[in-house]
């Protein structure tokens, strides 16, 4: 896995992070997401896609969009813990899409990104690109 893309500094002046810990194996069904450097309390929700984009400030918020094509998002909505981090184990059976909810295939990378709210607009991670096997 890797970190990709630009983001900009959220309100506590920090860039948002994000890495998955488990294992990479499909089989396994073992990936956690965990975003870091983000407001504590803040409301936020993760986003999947199989392809990397760029929008800047997207939907007039303070972050950038590092996914591209069809953008899911986890209907589950986290809040930031006092550290600062937002964790969500993912279900490789059931990754959303726009379609609906879709099974990851052993080879393909899946990218990844934190949306959160922040001092009354948004904000966004850097991206993170999982190759699975």
């Amino acid at each position: 896995q890797s970190t990709y893309c630009t983001a900009n500094a959220n309100s506590p002046g920090e860039t948002g992070g994000i890495l998955g810990i488990g294992s990479n194996d499909v089989a396994d069904n073992d990936v956690t997401l965990i975003a870091s450097d983000l407001p504590a309390g803040a409301f936020g929700i993760f986003l999947a896609s199989r392809s990397q984009g760029f929008i800047a400030n997207v939907g007039g918020g303070a972050g950038n969009l590092c996914l591209g094509g069809s953008v899911g998002r986890y209907a589950q909505i986290l809040q930031v813990a006092p550290d600062g981090r937002m964790e969500f184990p993912l279900d490789l059976d059931r990754t959303p899409q726009p379609s609906g909810l879709v099974a990851v295939v052993p080879g393909e990378s899946w990218y990844f990104q934190a949306w959160h709210r922040d001092a009354g607009s948004s904000n966004l991670t850097v991206g993170l690109e999982v190759e699975f096997d």
